[in-house]
């Protein structure tokens, strides 16, 4: 469900925001900016 809602919100963000909000859940941090963002 998160895989999927992610690759939509990243296409939809420029290719800017796209690899921080990847690179944010990756790195270990708590899901705030990424759920919030939803």
């Amino acid at each position: 469900m998160s895989g999927t809602s992610s690759a939509t919100r990243t296409r939809s963000t420029p290719p800017a925001l796209a690899p921080t909000e990847r690179r944010r859940p990756v790195s270990g941090s708590p899901p705030e900016g990424t759920s919030r963002s939803m």
